[in-house]
């Protein structure tokens, strides 16, 4: 094994458990990151030691679910959707949080899962148009019963911070909303 690679990382699972391969994505923070685009090559072995994570919307009794990713935190989703089959039976809305549409990973297949499944709706939120993510913005899309919702986040802390508030200030409880903490301990 090529031990430039070898350093602790966390990283998202984003394939499906119906896929054939293991799919990372991610975020190009610094130099491991880095290192990992421009000299991992297909096929290279590579140890991968986990999964550790529980962020599994579709365990999740309630049927009404909204999930809402900011950049990168489309990861997770993205591989709940790969994961997804015809008998799911819950209404998600998924809002995608970028600064431009050019940014949003993996746009276009989310697209095609969404018209695949009913009840799964896909909502693009760009800030360079405008496109703020807030309580009000999810309330007015989601109609009636926000407050019997669950709530699964991914993405940057301060915009969670802020939607969680915003929410809980709607009367959404504290125990309906779930954080993704992708983080190493």
């Amino acid at each position: 094994m090529d031990r430039k690679f070898a350093e602790y990382h966390p990283f998202t699972i984003s394939s499906g458990t119906k896929d054939d391969n293991i799919r990372f994505t991610m975020k190009m923070l610094g130099n491991f990151t880095r290192r990992v685009r421009d000299h991992l090559t297909s096929g290279a072995e590579v140890l991968v030691e986990g999964p550790y994570g529980r962020f599994n919307p579709l365990k999740e009794s309630n049927r009404k679910q909204v999930w809402i990713a900011g950049g990168i935190g489309i990861t997770p989703f993205l591989s709940t959707l790969r994961s997804m089959n015809e008998k799911h039976d819950q209404k998600i809305d998924l809002f995608y949080c970028v600064r431009e549409e050019t940014e949003a990973l993996y746009l276009e297949e989310m697209r095609d899962i969404a018209s695949q499944f009913e009840g799964v709706n896909l909502h693009l939120m760009t800030s360079d148009t405008g496109g703020w993510l807030t309580a009000d913005v999810i309330e007015e899309a989601i109609g009636e019963g926000v407050t019997q919702s669950s709530y699964y986040f991914c993405g940057p802390k301060p915009m969670l911070k802020a939607l969680s508030a915003g929410l809980q200030a709607k009367g959404v409880k504290a125990k309906a909303i779930h954080f993704d903490e992708f983080k190493m301990r």
